[in-house]
């Protein structure tokens, strides 16, 4: 986040591939400060370390400083509009979403990122609050002509921009073609499971034999999932204790996540974690409505105990 604020501040010209200059990454170093014991706090600075550097507190640093903690702030009020206040230029802007949510808790974390700068007040988020600039970030791959496809990463050309999968159930090596923004993404994935959008093309059999245009590229994320709240429309529901589940991969064709709950009679799945969040979500909204609020109709005894469940854990808010 440092860099882009910095590169936006700078004027650097952005290209298809943001590589920050050794100039840049010396301007804005982000210098983390001594660690506490038992303390989740991490104190940081960013000071300009070029051999003849400007005033510690120069008006660039104090920026760049402020624009991080503004960036968490209209995150944490889910106001997208805001952002513009944060940098104008829409390249530079995605770039910095991208950076702001790599950060951020994933899906199903329950824990919340809190920042505070100078005399400024604390902000935090969560995934809640990022959910939609994930969609944001999305809007490409939910095109009609878009798939998400799960397999293990086999090699890449990073100058041909070129990267190979092989696909768990068929066993074929699938290239792709991925677009040089999201070469960082690449990177931090591992040489086992993981999940690249793009346009497809299928074989005879109806299995991806090809992707283009990838736009994204992340490894598996099999964490347990923690929801403790749903707020969807008008409904708020609250869970205690927290529902957690481990999500899994489908044993057949090794593309769908699943995630099941026995208590709650939870039971979905999805192409990737953030959407079988969702579902999760939806799941529980759905078993509320039909199981507790709509009383008209007598349950029979397996109904029934899943009602007493659901109020035992969940209860509705304003």
């Amino acid at each position: 986040m440092a860099f882009v604020l910095g590169g936006y501040i700078e004027g650097v010209h952005l290209k298809t591939r943001f590589r920050p200059s050794d100039e840049l990454r010396s301007t804005y170093t982000v210098r983390i400060g001594t660690l506490q014991p038992n303390c989740l706090a991490i104190p940081f600075e960013i000071v300009d370390l070029r051999p003849e550097p400007e005033l510690p507190l120069d008006d660039k640093l104090v920026k760049v400083t402020q624009g991080i903690h503004r960036t968490f702030e209209v995150m944490s009020q889910r106001n997208l509009a805001a952002l513009h206040e944060v940098i104008q230029d829409t390249g530079w802007r995605d770039r910095l979403i991208r950076a702001s949510l790599k950060a951020a808790p994933q899906a199903g974390e329950g824990w919340r990122l809190g920042i505070r700068v100078f005399e400024r007040d604390e902000v935090s988020i969560g995934h809640d609050d990022i959910s939609e600039y994930e969609v944001m970030r999305a809007v490409r791959d939910e095109d009609a002509a878009k798939m998400t496809v799960t397999g293990k990463l086999i090699r890449a050309d990073f100058e041909g921009q070129q990267l190979w999968i092989k696909h768990p159930q068929t066993n074929k090596e699938i290239e792709c073609n991925y677009l040089a923004e999201i070469e960082e993404q690449l990177l931090d994935a591992r040489r086992d499971y993981i999940q690249v959008t793009g346009e497809f093309t299928l074989d005879h059999d109806g299995f991806p034999m090809r992707l283009s245009e990838v736009s994204l590229v992340e490894p598996l994320d099999l964490s347990v999932m923690t929801v403790d709240r749903v707020v969807i429309g008008d409904m708020n529901l609250r869970i205690a204790p927290p529902l957690k589940i481990r999500p899994a991969l489908d044993e057949e064709s090794k593309q769908l996540l699943i995630a099941e709950d026995v208590d709650l009679g939870v039971s979905v799945y999805a192409y990737t974690r953030h959407q079988l969040l969702r579902e999760v979500e939806e799941c529980l909204v759905f078993l509320w409505t039909n199981f507790v609020e709509d009383e008209s109709d007598p349950l029979s005894g397996d109904a029934q105990s899943l009602r007493d469940r659901l109020r035992d854990r969940i209860t509705r808010g304003g």
